[in-house]
């Protein structure tokens, strides 16, 4: 937790600085935040708590589940969020808090800001904590033989139960009404047969 929280913090002020460069370079802008070159801090405290902490441990996931790889990914799939959430929101609902200006380099600056603001959350997270492979709550071996002995159990138990409830001869009533049948015990090996 105190590495998310942290990783949030490198992300809020990081974002800080890309807003800062954004406005001198003349890529985006904040229309009610002039005359200076950044918006409000809780902006960036509750972008440091969203994406920094909060993508940031799914970006934890999957680097502990697929390695590097799996931090491509997420920095990649991370990426092309934030663009498009800036994209649509500029020229749609949030016209008036954020704006972009024309041409292509604007938006290519805005991949980068993402993609270094996502791979910071992550780096900060991982100077905290220490890397997501050495994590606690990652699978070793021995719980996952723990666990699948506990379903090869579940489904032996299971097999054995009968499919229908017997019917018990006091509620005689019951059987002539609904007449079902117990149904068949099987062995061991029909049950395997069955299965296959």
């Amino acid at each position: 937790m105190a590495g998310a929280l942290a990783g949030g913090f490198g992300f809020g002020l990081l974002n800080l600085a890309w807003d800062v460069v954004g406005y001198h370079m003349r890529w985006w802008w904040y229309p009610a935040a002039t005359p200076r070159s950044f918006g409000p801090w809780y902006w960036y405290a509750a972008a440091g708590l969203e994406f920094g902490a909060g993508f940031g441990l799914i970006g934890w996931r999957a680097t502990r589940r697929w390695g590097a790889r799996g931090l491509l990914g997420f920095l990649t799939g991370f990426t092309l969020y934030g663009m498009t959430r800036d994209y649509v929101g500029s020229s749609t609902f949030a016209r008036d808090v954020i704006t972009f200006a024309g041409g292509i380099w604007p938006w290519v600056a805005d991949g980068i800001a993402w993609f270094s603001l996502g791979a910071m959350a992550q780096v900060v997270m991982r100077l905290v904590s220490g890397p997501a492979i050495s994590d606690r709550l990652r699978e070793n071996r021995k719980g996952d033989k723990m666990r699948a002995a506990l379903l090869r159990g579940a489904a032996i138990w299971f097999r054995q139960q009968p499919p229908f409830p017997e019917v018990s001869r006091d509620d005689a009533f019951i059987d002539d009404c609904y007449a079902v049948p117990a149904a068949p015990r099987l062995t061991r090996q029909q049950s395997r047969k069955r299965l296959r």
